[in-house]
């Protein structure tokens, strides 16, 4: 009776004639045959397990933790082996001049054989490791459902929290998961692998790289996975690959898309006359969902060596993959061996790509072939190309009913035409002229974002670095509009109720700009006076000084402003309740620009003159009402910075602004002076702000209209602490501007002598 081991002998004899095959069916139908001629279910000669199903069926419900050199961890044959325990541990070395070593193999046989490991809602952990680190060729597997003709096929059941398959083959191959049923008409039941866990992770390596293979699905073979998948085959760009498919058979991942699943690896279709001879066809179905699922990988069709069959065995039908909710695949690029060659590799195309918001990452020389698409997503297409690289491109047969947005990436408006931006997208196209592909290059430093539309038309948005430029350059002069142009009363107080011919003051006062863009700036002033009583009646005059800072946040990016300025004023202080303020002020601020990732600055000279007119009207005894009027003009020299590449132009800004309103106040007893409410209706006149960018040879323009209205409220008071010191508060807001004050306070202390 010819034995296991002998069998094994004289297949490695046969694998050593083939050893520089990407793939060899390990026992083939003669293996089989010579199986059952050997009692099916009888232990190999030589071969040990550390659970052997082959007599009799198998139960264990305590953990499992084993290791050391086997034929194989578990082995069924005729009988089923059953796990139940809170983990399951396996870590195998191959046994010298021996077969490989496999983890779990449910073989071939006249009764089926079949291995459960795990219990639903139980075992929280299984771990299956293989190692062979002998010298002659052998292949070693993870997992292994075996069948074959006349018999029925072994099936392997996990089911946990988390499934680990690991393996390593120094000079052989070693496959994570094999289903193989040695068949291409079976009916009886065929050798089928089904994992049903909440993680699955499959990492395997050989001393060859392309002899590592994660998952492998050969003639009528089955391998269906649910649950969170990780597939790495280590340098999967030497010739690893993820998954190896032919015969008929069948590999079903994540089918109802609800898992993670992260590939790394080709996934090949492979034909070997010597040892199968079947067609290279087979279905595999993979599911991505999620923006944290992806593939990394193409679809291959590779031959063995001497053995080239006709084109209709290397015709490939069944290859499906589904894109959902943000998974990404990135194609690699394959690189064909001569159709005339003996061994070697060509592209596949994938047969139907079901997009549901799925996303195509479509890198330089990647050429993406699809025979039927359907639904909408998103394909990235690299458009960063130097001399001598080309685009990738992808093309559907047939894709009715289908939509892609094809953003370019690597590239900005700043960096393409409208015409080169077109063509670029029209690498994206379906034979039947029914995909819908609308284009997509994101703004520069100068440009705007272009949209190409289904029809070819081009469009472009705005600018939003550009615009963030201008509102931060506006915004300063907006600022400083706000901040130098004050009122009287703000400045420095009630100065009816102070005395002495001459006074000093100081004064803090700070707030919080807001745009409805997003920008805010907070600002803090620190200013100080003198002045003095002249020679005519109730007219003061004096000098201030202040140092202002702020900073302001943007949604795209941030702004530091900081500057001095000096003023001269006079005051008339009529005995009827009239009063007259002038003040002209000069300054120099600088303003630090971060924007997209760069940095700026913005220098500006500030010149500004205003004229406040009011008239005091006693009503009652403590209670007055004040109308006022005021008009002030704020020149901002402009400037030119840079972002990057890209340079900046701000235009001078003219700013004319006009307030009428009227203040109500309650004098406090023996003349310590008030409290008081007041509202008025601002309008600025002026104001209009442009921005010129250049960047790559591009140009583009970008203007805000300076007018608007709002309305000011606020409350105060003045309080004379002694016959010389005052001191006064004030708090105001703003609404309806395009940028208004969320709050703005002014605190002052007056000393006269």
């Amino acid at each position: 009776m010819l034995s296991r081991g002998a069998l094994g002998n004289l297949v490695n004899r046969y694998k050593a004639v083939l050893s520089k095959c990407r793939l060899i069916n390990t026992f083939g139908s003669l293996a089989v045959a010579a199986m059952l001629v050997a009692g099916g279910a009888a232990t190999a000669e030589g071969a040990t397990y550390f659970y052997d199903a082959s007599s009799d069926d198998v139960t264990v419900e305590e953990n499992v933790s084993e290791s050391g050199s086997v034929t194989a961890g578990v082995y069924a044959s005729g009988h089923k082996a059953s796990f139940s325990g809170d983990y399951f541990d396996i870590n195998a070395q191959a046994i010298p001049l021996q077969n490989g070593v496999t983890g779990v193999h449910a073989a071939a046989s006249a009764n089926q054989s079949i291995v459960n490991i795990g219990a639903s809602g139980k075992t929280e952990s299984i771990n299956i490791n293989v190692s062979d680190t002998e010298t002659y060729a052998k292949i070693s597997r993870g997992v292994w459902a075996e069948g074959g003709n006349g018999v029925y096929g072994g099936v392997v059941n996990i089911n946990a929290e988390q499934l680990r398959i690991t393996g390593y083959s120094a000079n052989g191959w070693i496959y994570g998961i094999h289903g193989q049923n040695f068949t291409t008409s079976s009916t009886n039941g065929l050798a089928t692998v089904n994992i049903n866990a909440g993680k699955t992770y499959v990492d395997v390596s050989a001393g060859t790289a392309e002899n590592a293979i994660a998952i492998v699905a050969m003639s009528q073979g089955r391998v269906n996975i649910e649950g969170d998948l990780y597939v790495n085959t280590l340098e999967s760009s030497k010739g690893s690959v993820a998954i190896v498919a032919r015969g008929d058979a069948v590999v079903s991942i994540n089918k109802k898309s609800a898992h993670t699943v992260q590939m790394n690896g080709d996934i090949d279709f492979n034909y070997h006359d010597g040892t199968s001879g079947t067609k290279v066809d087979a279905v595999v179905d993979v599911n991505l969902s999620g923006a944290d699922s992806y593939w990394n990988g193409n679809t291959t069709v590779s031959w063995g060596e001497n053995n080239k069959p006709d084109d209709t065995k290397l015709s490939v039908t069944g290859m499906s993959l589904g894109l959902a909710n943000g998974a990404v695949w990135t194609p690699t690029k394959v690189t064909n061996s001569a159709p005339t060659a003996s061994s070697g590799t060509m592209y596949a195309a994938l047969n139907n790509l079901n997009m549901d918001n799925g996303v195509v990452n479509l890198n330089k020389g990647v050429d993406v072939e699809v025979g039927k698409l359907s639904g909408s997503g998103t394909v990235n297409l690299a458009a960063d190309l130097k001399e001598g690289e080309s685009a990738g491109t992808f093309t559907a047969t047939n894709a009715e009913g289908a939509a892609l947005a094809v953003n370019l990436t690597g590239v900005t408006a700043d960096d393409l035409t409208a015409k080169e931006a077109t063509a670029l997208v029209a690498n994206v196209s379906s034979t039947d002229k029914s995909l819908s592909v609308t284009g997509n290059v994101e703004e520069g430093l100068v440009n705007g974002a272009l949209t190409i539309g289904s029809d070819g038309s081009v469009s472009m948005g705005k600018n939003h670095v550009m615009e963030s430029a201008l509102e931060i350059a506006s915004i300063t002069s907006l600022s400083l509009d706000r901040i130098l142009n004050n009122d009287i009363r703000k400045r420095m107080g009630d100065l009816r109720s102070v005395t002495g011919d001459t006074g000093v003051w100081m004064r803090w006062d700070g707030g919080r700009l807001k745009g409805d863009s997003g920008l805010t700036n907070d600002f803090n002033t620190v200013q100080v006076g003198v002045d003095t009583l002249t020679a005519w009646d109730n007219v003061r005059v004096g000098l201030a000084g202040s140092f202002t800072y702020g900073d302001g946040d943007h949604k795209r990016g941030s702004s530091d402003m900081e500057g001095v300025a000096v003023a001269a004023y006079g005051v008339w202080m009529a005995d009827n309740g009239m009063f007259a303020d002038v003040i002209a002020r000069l300054g120099s601020f600088n303003t630090d620009v971060k924007l997209a990732g760069y940095d700026g600055t913005i220098d500006s000279m500030v010149a500004s003159l205003s004229g406040e007119f009011g008239w005091r009207f006693n009503l009652y005894e403590r209670f007055y009402l004040e109308p006022q009027l005021e008009l002030a003009y704020t020149y901002v020299d402009g400037d030119t910075f840079s972002l990057g590449s890209a340079r900046y132009d701000v235009d001078n800004t003219d700013s004319l602004i006009g307030r009428a309103g009227v203040s109500a106040g309650w004098k406090l007893p023996g003349d310590r002076g008030d409290i008081y409410a007041r509202a008025s209706v601002v309008q600025q006149f002026l104001g209009d702000a442009k921005i010129s960018g250049q960047n790559n040879g591009m140009m583009n323009v970008y203007e805000i209209d300076g007018e608007d209205t709002w309305f000011e409220y606020g409350i105060g008071t003045n309080v004379r602490l002694t016959e010389k010191a005052s001191l006064w508060a004030d708090v105001e807001r703003t609404e309806g501007a395009q940028i208004d004050e969320e709050w703005r306070g002014t605190v002052g202390l007056r000393y006269s002598f």
